[in-house]
């Protein structure tokens, strides 16, 4: 439950500690006096959206924080997901709003995100405001309400799963569809390019070769010639020996002198290597020679052939690897291009079946749903009951998209709950923004909030003026059933009406007051003398009486006695 609230800087309140108790707790005050500033902080508390309008004026920054203790092991186990673990049952949560705009955030003294104070805020505090009660209007929200009651968030979150991996496929089917799609579009240009690519047969080298070969084959006469007398210089002829004649002499006559001298050894060997080399060399230009029988014909076939490679190049604006790099990627995109089909297939098929399995969930869930929404029927009607509306009846429709026709899956299935009510005998059931008024609708939510109470992790409940548009009789019903309803959770209601201010176990009032010049907001709580006065305040306005006082302490004596009889009551129920 929230023990400790402390508010500094928000808005009118420059400060204030308030310690809440166990059961009813009630503020109350004059229009304006600041009730809802006590909300707005417990909402940054719980990682709401702040504006830097809520720091009180000439302020720097503002800050919340809270104690809540006696915490469940539900709330424990997910502040300890969270990162936050408990060496007690209890959670100290503080945020600084700052006029930069940053956030300074922490639980149990260590830094945390805004984020993380909403996920916690979730388990320690519902709010149900005035705009809870226009919630109810709209059919959107009545499918969140029976699901909450229902008891099935198992498979609420087996079929989000499957429903979410049915939407990555629905993804990769659309984007494979037009990646094909452009794909089949170039289809024609990739089978013209990879034919021509594939048609000029290129191998690697082979550009560098052929250029090689052109100027050799341009100077074939001159080159002829120089090899001719190369032969000569190295051979000899019949007036002359070459370099391999005479080396050959220098080798034998070096040789036979070798052994006299460590230096005419090293000449010997030198020629030998000499000799060896000449004689390599001589053999190479004589086979060089032999095969240098190029035509003219050859001549235009090299040149042929670096034209339809250089063509090509400047083409597609590669050199040779990339154009044999590009013949390659040409015929894996027309090889694609052959599977798209059966890719395509096996992709539909992945995702028929998967939506057969969603469908499967959906049903199972849609069977659940209807269960619940009798069980949730008879529940709230029972709480009608209740609060002064014994003519109401009140009924949960579910249908399912999925019975017939196109079925359109959403992140909650395929059903379409509405609640439908009729206030008085006879009518016909309608939809509630048809038929109920305001004070109606704060019932109906309260009995909502009553039966869903059970199944809420959170420990505290906060109703922000929820008795809008009740009065009367009705108003009694209320504040008895806010009051049932704080015998199984902590109750805080901000409240406009005696009634209910008067079944809290225990009434903070809210009062401004102007102090040198400014605005000052005070929280306190009330001994029974000053909540009889508060009542009376609250009855009769500022004209108060002794008939008036008088009046709220009967007010107050009623409430008292029906606080004791129902507690007890609500504890034998326990017991039994």
């Amino acid at each position: 439950m929230l023990q400790h609230l402390h508010i500094e800087n928000i808005a009118v309140i420059e400060r204030a500690d308030i310690q809440f108790m166990p059961g009813f707790n009630v503020l109350t005050g004059e229009t304006g006096a600041g009730k809802s500033i006590v909300i707005d902080s417990l909402c940054a508390i719980l990682g709401a959206r702040t504006s830097r309008d809520l720091i009180r004026h000439g302020q720097s920054k503002a800050v919340v924080s809270a104690l809540f203790c006696g915490l469940t092991a539900g709330v424990l186990a997910k502040a300890a997901d969270l990162g936050f673990a408990c060496e007690d049952d209890s959670l100290l949560v503080s945020r600084e709003i700052g006029q930069d705009g940053r956030n300074t955030c922490r639980v149990n003294g260590r830094p945390a995100s805004v984020g993380v104070l909403k996920a916690l805020g979730e388990a320690l505090i519902n709010i149900h405001g005035q705009n809870d009660g226009m919630a109810l209007l709209s059919d959107d929200s009545h499918i969140d309400y029976l699901d909450a009651f229902g008891g099935y968030q198992e498979e609420l979150q087996e079929y989000y799963r499957e429903y979410r991996s049915l939407l990555a496929l629905r993804r990769q089917i659309k984007e494979k569809a037009e990646r094909d799609a452009e794909l089949r579009r170039q289809a024609d240009l990739l089978q013209f390019q990879h034919q021509e690519l594939e048609a000029a047969g290129l191998t690697a080298g082979e550009y560098a070769a052929l250029s090689q070969k052109r100027l050799l084959l341009a100077n074939v006469e001159k080159t002829a010639a120089n090899v001719a007398e190369a032969k000569t210089a190295l051979y000899g002829d019949d007036e002359a020996p070459g370099a391999v004649g005479l080396l050959t002499i220098a080798e034998a006559r070096l040789r036979e002198c070798e052994s006299w001298s460590d230096q005419l050894r090293d000449f010997s060997a030198r020629a030998r290597e000499l000799l060896a080399l000449s004689q390599e060399l001589e053999r190479d230009v004589n086979a060089f020679s032999n095969a240098m029988d190029f035509s003219p014909e050859e001549l235009a076939q090299v040149e042929e052939r670096l034209d339809v490679i250089g063509r090509l190049m400047k083409k597609y604006v590669r050199d040779e690897e990339g154009l044999i790099a590009l013949e390659q990627e040409t015929a894996g995109q027309l090889a694609t291009i052959e599977a798209m089909d059966e890719d395509f297939s096996a992709l539909n098929d992945q995702y028929a079946a998967k939506r057969d399995q969603v469908q499967a969930l959906s049903q199972k869930i849609h069977q659940l749903r209807r269960q619940a929404a009798a069980r949730l029927t008879q529940r709230v009607e029972q709480e009608l009951r209740q609060l002064d509306m014994p003519h109401a009846r009140f009924q949960v429709q579910v249908e399912s998209a999925g019975e017939g026709g196109h079925v359109k899956f959403t992140r909650k299935g395929t059903d379409a709950v509405t609640f439908l009510m009729t206030a008085n005998p006879g009518e016909t059931f309608k939809p509630l923004a048809k038929i109920a008024s305001g004070g109606e609708l704060s019932r109906i939510m309260l009995a909502i909030k009553s039966v869903l109470a059970g199944a809420d992790l959170a420990g505290t409940l906060i109703f922000d003026e929820i008795d809008t548009g009740v009065s009367g009789r009705a108003a009694n019903k209320v504040g008895e059933k806010l009051f049932s309803l704080s015998l199984q959770k902590q109750v805080l209601c901000v409240t406009h009406l005696p009634q209910i201010a008067a079944l809290g176990q225990h009434q903070y009032l809210i009062a401004k007051q102007v102090e040198e010049g400014k605005t000052q907001t005070q929280v306190g709580l009330l001994d029974r003398q000053g909540r009889i006065a508060e009542i009376a305040r609250m009855t009769a306005g500022m004209d108060i009486t002794q008939q008036t006082l008088r009046n709220a302490g009967e007010i107050l004596s009623i409430a008292e006695k029906f606080q004791k009889s129902a507690g007890q009551s609500g504890g034998q129920e326990q017991e039994s």
